[in-house]
């Protein structure tokens, strides 16, 4: 199975359109949250307990992509009436991102142990569907 795969794989499973929506608030905060803990994971090698501490984690270790995906929740936390569809493209464009970084990072064999685990659990449960 070739890298873009499995990082496709990782993707469709997290990012589901009929388990987590981008068309409402909570479902883009949810799709936020999972990469910030992706990046969390794969920043420090250590999968966070929550999202509050992947979060934490991103700040701590200033982490240029996980700052980004935090200060989008952090505006969105706190301008819940705003046009959703400017932050679902932003957070696409992140996703986007989060999706080229662990490419990169596949294809030159240095996934986390975090990273490792989350994409070969997602490709077993794909196996199972």
């Amino acid at each position: 199975m070739s890298a873009c795969t499995v990082v496709g794989l990782v993707f469709r499973v997290i990012v589901k359109e009929d388990d987590l929506s981008w068309t409402d608030q909570a479902g883009v905060q949810k799709i936020l949250a999972w990469m910030a803990t992706i990046i969390a994971g794969h920043t420090t090698g250590i999968a966070p307990a929550s999202g509050t501490e992947a979060r934490t984690t991103l700040k701590e270790n200033e982490d240029p992509l996980g700052c980004d995906i935090d200060a989008l929740l952090q505006d969105l936390e706190a301008h819940p009436e705003a046009d959703l569809a400017d932050y679902r493209r932003r957070a696409h464009a992140l996703k986007d991102r989060v999706l080229a970084l662990l490419l990169d990072q596949l294809e030159a064999g240095k996934l986390g142990p975090r990273c490792t685990e989350v994409v070969s659990t997602l490709v077993a449960s794909t196996r199972k569907a």
